[in-house]
């Protein structure tokens, strides 16, 4: 159902991004965009559940990306729209954990806000972090050794 649902994502997002007519005027093309993965740690240990968003800076294309942990830590980013990867360029970084009040992974598909944020803003706070990433022509690893102190 998940593959079925993102096929028809990114069918749509294509056909939304073909050209109408016979030309002439300028057509704005996606950047290329290179895959990124990678593993968040908190005090050397792989953390679930974080969301992990690339913002691209003011030189870079596109829209940026964003992606979530698994229990191993391990993320993969995805463009809006559905597409895999970013653009390479430059990216402040947030790494946000949201958790419920039992303790729970935050999870968008309930209906009950998060009770907490479990990671240090200068991690999860967009105004605040002090993630800054490159990510490079060919895409690639980027992993995040973070601290809670």
């Amino acid at each position: 159902m998940r593959t079925r649902t993102l096929i028809e994502l990114g069918l749509a997002s294509f056909l939304l991004s073909v050209p109408e007519g016979c030309g002439g005027g300028k057509v704005e093309t996606a950047p290329k965009l290179v895959p990124v993965t990678g593993i968040v740690r908190l005090d050397q240990k792989p953390v679930s559940g974080v969301f992990v968003v690339f913002v691209p800076g003011s030189n870079t294309p596109g829209e940026g990306g964003e992606g979530r942990t698994d229990k191993n830590g391990r993320y993969e980013l995805v463009a809006p729209g559905g597409r895999a990867g970013v653009a390479p360029g430059e990216y402040q970084v947030t790494c946000a954990k949201l958790v419920m009040s039992d303790g729970s992974d935050f999870s968008p598909v309930r209906h009950a806000p998060p009770k907490k944020q479990i990671l240090p803003l200068r991690y999860s706070n967009p105004k605040e972090t002090v993630l800054r990433r490159t990510v490079v022509s060919d895409g690639g690893e980027i992993d995040f050794d973070l601290k809670s102190r």
